[in-house]
């Protein structure tokens, strides 16, 4: 684990050096979450008195080498000869009074869908604790339990929820980076814009989800770096400061997932910290070793990699064996079980090493490519295409957990972000837009245009 832990972090590094220092580059994502992995993984391998085998650490190592090499040959011979200028117009965005509260009061009436179906699965179960969520989360992954599938009409307006707040956070990040007015002023007029924001945590607590939390912020600061960051040039004292903030920031995150398990429904609340998160998120190293040298399970004939396509298949009529969730496993020697295996279960699971490697090129190329285009305009294409995007971009952070791209690939996903388009051609269109200058010094950019004030 120690040289999987050296080896991710000078993988870091190097993504780093080679992104020019872009904390969103998808190697970098990447490699930071591979490095927390492998950290909490060495505690809790020696916790547990484990040794990973060398196929595991050969499949990590060829993994990650082809995610970031196939970004640094983009960056050095195709992307790089293609360097794109930012737009120089930018718009400070006013909506009508009748639509400012018709966005709350959809995701309001949604929620309460929501929570009734929620409350309908967590009472399935007689012998239930109380406590609804924890009940939920155990009904649903319940096999033998007929009904704890949640209702069609609360996953659709689930994902209503989920395009108000992404859409909207849009233009609230937009409207605060632009504009005359002082910035409390600029956030009185525009707070209204993150009440579905906060109607989505809600309705992630009432389902007992934390990860979306995390995916969200992420997806929030990528939109701030996108606006309003990357038209600066900051100095070597400000990026050092940048640093430990982030480091701050991911700390207080790792603590409060920890902190808050029982409010989200999680029942091990005698574990210690260093032990659930040990647990948690190194547990994945430990589990992928014990999943590859499981012969039955390689070779079940279910298909992994495409599993949210082959549900929304055998629903069509199409019998296609796949595995949506990954089977539970006891950590040897102690009495814990995990299900997180990395992403990489998936790929060797269907392709073996060749499939690691392939899925993870294709991966990388889809996700730089994709960030590349992201145009530095204010159409309604361009900006569907950076909210997707910035709703996308932890799938790498949190490879070293599950794979959430391919297995992602479905009707339904189709459906979110069709759905996404729509909200925002509404509220766009909608809206009256004011061309202002930026709150930034004015900076030169390479080549190819200027960020006048």
């Amino acid at each position: 684990m120690t040289f999987l832990l050296v080896f991710s972090l000078i993988s870091f590094l190097i993504a780093f050096q080679n992104s020019k220092k872009n904390f969103f580059s998808p190697s970098v994502l990447l490699t930071v979450g591979y490095f927390v992995s492998f950290s909490l993984g060495l505690y809790y391998s020696y916790r547990i008195n484990y040794r990973i085998g060398e196929q595991t650490i050969l499949v990590y190592v060829v993994s990650i080498i082809a995610f970031v090499g196939t970004e640094i040959f983009l960056r050095s011979f195709v992307l790089s000869k293609r360097q794109r200028g930012f737009h120089q117009a930018r718009y400070y965005y006013t909506f009508p009074s009748s639509v400012k509260w018709l966005s709350t009061i959809i995701c309001l009436l949604s929620l309460v869908i929501v929570f009734l179906e929620v409350k309908r699965i967590a009472g399935l179960n007689v012998s239930g604790t109380g406590n609804f969520i924890y009940d939920y989360k155990t009904n649903t992954l319940n096999k033998e339990l007929s009904g704890n599938r949640t209702g069609e009409l609360a996953v659709q307006v689930e994902k209503l929820i989920k395009a108000f707040a992404y859409v909207e956070m849009y233009f609230f990040i937009n409207n605060m980076t632009v504009g005359k007015r002082r910035l409390s002023a600029r956030l009185k007029n525009n707070l209204y814009l993150l009440l579905p924001t906060i109607i989505l945590f809600v309705d992630y607590w009432i389902r007992g989800t934390r990860f979306p939390i995390i995916s969200y912020f992420l997806a929030t600061a990528f939109m701030v770096y996108f606006l309003y960051l990357r038209h600066t040039r900051l100095t070597r004292k400000a990026k050092a400061k940048l640093i430990l903030n982030v480091f701050i920031l991911s700390l207080v995150l790792v603590i409060l997932f920890w902190a808050m398990k029982a409010a989200f429904g999680r029942s091990n609340n005698n574990v210690s910290m260093m032990d659930y998160l040990g647990n948690y998120f190194g547990g994945a190293p430990i589990l992928l070793d014990l999943f590859l040298k499981d012969k039955a399970t390689l070779s079940n004939g279910y298909i992994e990699v495409f599993s949210g396509l082959a549900i929304s298949l055998n629903k069509i009529g199409f019998p296609i064996k796949n595995t949506s969730y990954p089977e539970f496993r006891f950590f040897p020697g102690i009495n814990e079980v995990g299900n997180a295996y990395s992403g990489l279960r998936r790929f060797y699971h269907d392709g073996g090493i060749v499939g690691c490697i392939f899925f993870n090129m294709l991966l990388s190329l889809i996700l730089n490519v994709w960030q590349f285009k992201l145009r530095r305009s204010n159409n309604i294409k361009s900006i569907f295409s950076l909210i997707v995007y910035s709703s996308l971009c932890y799938v790498s952070l949190f490879q070293f957990f599950e794979d959430y791209f391919f297995c992602r690939i479905s009707v339904g996903l189709i459906i979110e972000f069709i759905i996404y388009y729509l909200i925002l051609k509404f509220i766009f269109s909608v809206s009256s837009r004011k061309q202002e200058p930026l709150h930034v010094k004015q900076v030169r950019l390479p080549n190819r245009s200027y960020l006048k004030n």
